[in-house]
């Protein structure tokens, strides 16, 4: 996947929680024990902590979520 995105008219509406709420339970119950997700996307950071991703500084730029 490479962009997750709602549509400005659309936004505040919790779309995106909800869009990523279904990403979340589709990737915890698929995938192994090591598999990571990292994303570079500084203007919804926020949202993303709220699903357990971590930052990667001072390494990189970015988070990440570790299985």
């Amino acid at each position: 996947m490479i962009d997750i995105v709602v549509k400005s008219g659309y936004q505040g509406q919790g779309l995106g929680k909800l869009v990523m709420k279904e990403l979340m339970n589709y990737l915890d119950k698929n995938t192994y024990s090591g598999f990571y997700v990292s994303l570079i996307a500084d203007a919804a950071n926020k949202i993303y902590e709220q699903f357990g991703f971590k930052y990667t500084y001072p390494r990189s730029h970015g988070m990440y979520r570790m299985y």
